[in-house]
């Protein structure tokens, strides 16, 4: 599938009541969770490190989004799995247009997953790990870890094999329509030479130049 136009997102806020540490409620807990989606300055060079402007520039501007934050729900559980809401919010939240869902936790590092509608993180987790599962939500594309030989794990040079907030690679954007294929050289013969653009830089490349090659 491919991630293109503005989704609408809804994100929720799950307390755990008998976490074990115990789950400290921010003051603020929604403007928390909007901030780190819409407008998140680094506090040292005050760059933008939001999803939504992550998700922006990974795209070159195909790709957006709408958020909104629900209530706060309490579950009693220690290990939250990420569809624990779906019998009880699922369908309305596409009733009302919601594309994808995720809940927001406070526990430790390691949270990151999805389970296709819905997917969950906490907030101690960078913007990678919050955009990687809503990219499997939207697009369905899986991850890119170490999927075997001959293939390597691609490590930080594509989003989707660190979740560490990195430009997916032209593989990877080709596939979800944020690169298009006229950027994509194919080679086919004995020896060529070709002038790449880097793919973190905003697509399309300019005139004679290519984004990637398909070998």
């Amino acid at each position: 599938m491919t991630w293109i136009g503005r989704k609408k997102l809804a994100f929720v806020p799950v307390y755990r009541p008998n976490a074990h540490p115990p789950d400290q409620i921010p003051a603020d807990w929604t403007n928390d969770i909007l901030r780190r989606v819409l407008f998140d300055p680094d506090p040292t060079t005050g760059a933008d490190r939001s999803l939504r402007t992550y998700i922006q520039k990974v795209s070159s501007g195909h790709a957006d989004l709408d958020a909104v934050v629900l209530p706060q729900q309490d579950v009693d559980l220690q290990d939250v799995p990420p569809g624990i809401l779906e019998v009880q919010l699922g369908p309305q939240l596409r009733d009302q247009g919601f594309d994808a869902a995720a809940i927001v936790m406070l526990g430790g590092l390691g949270a990151g997953t999805n389970n296709v509608f819905w997917s969950r993180f906490v907030m101690v987790e960078g913007v990678g790990v919050w955009a990687m599962e809503f990219m499997h939500s939207l697009t369905g594309f899986s991850d890119l870890y170490a999927v075997g030989s001959p293939i390597p794990d691609l490590g930080v040079f594509d989003e989707m094999a660190c979740a560490c907030g990195t430009h997916p690679s032209a593989y990877t954007k080709l596939a979800i329509s944020w690169l298009d294929a006229s950027a994509v050289a194919d080679h086919s013969l004995s020896a060529a030479s070709y002038d790449l653009y880097a793919v973190g830089l905003v697509q399309p490349p300019p005139s004679n130049r290519w984004a990637a090659v398909r070998a």
